[in-house]
């Protein structure tokens, strides 16, 4: 989808009839824009439900919007009164507008997005919070941080699937880890400029030990036109 100024691509690849994984993208004002992607711990029908019920409550919780952190919080205490006990969430939110090009995010217990700027990867500084919804972690606020985009910027929102993979060539060193997916990110954006997000997964796969246990992967890509 693409909107003057923003172009968006979502890959949504879950492991079985049920995901946890979740992404999603709102209009919050004229011009303001939300973005969210999460993951519930564990996979099949109880995560599944999890998210239902929070896409459903972020939607409604959109509407009323004011601030990524105050939104994490509600959605924290919506999710431990309401959602099934023992299943916590990670999730990252980000709202943009797309005529300063300020992006605010905030995020809890979510890898954090890749920011692929003048041809160099970086992590976006979050600060982590807790993940949502579990009860033993209470008391713990969320950040809200603020930053300026530029024009040509390409942002990867992904959920843990797309870096905790197993490959041949790191046996015995465990898994691909995000600092990986980075420079794999990079590569891709410089060989496959415009069908970025499958040729991206591709890669992945390539690299996968054959027959290893999946998981789901979801990933947003935001391009600033």
């Amino acid at each position: 989808d693409s909107h003057g100024r923003f172009r968006l691509e979502a890959l949504w690849e879950p492991c079985t009839y049920a995901s946890g994984d979740y992404y999603d993208v709102i209009q919050i004002g004229p011009e303001r824009f939300l973005f969210a992607v999460g993951d519930v711990m564990g996979h099949g029908a109880e995560s599944s439900l999890m998210m239902a019920v929070a896409r459903a409550q972020i939607r409604e919780m959109a509407r009323h919007f004011r601030r990524t952190d105050e939104l994490l919080l509600n959605l924290d205490g919506y999710l431990r009164d309401n959602a099934p006990s023992g299943q916590g969430m990670s999730l990252v939110v980000g709202a943009l507008d797309p005529g300063t090009l300020v992006l605010e995010h905030s995020t809890a217990g979510h890898p954090p997005p890749l920011l692929l700027r003048k041809g160099a990867v970086i992590e976006l500084d979050t600060r982590p919070g807790i993940l949502l919804a579990l009860p033993m972690l209470l008391g713990v606020g969320y950040e809200r941080i603020e930053m300026q985009m530029q024009l040509g910027d390409r942002l990867l929102f992904y959920t843990d699937g797309f870096y905790e993979i197993n490959h041949p060539e790191r046996a015995g060193k465990g898994l691909l880890g995000g600092d990986e997916l980075g420079r794999l990110f990079g590569e891709v954006v410089s060989q496959n400029p415009d069908n970025l997000l499958p040729a991206l997964l591709r890669r992945l796969r390539d690299l996968e030990e054959p027959l290893e246990p999946k998981d789901d992967r979801t990933a947003l890509l935001l391009t600033l036109l």
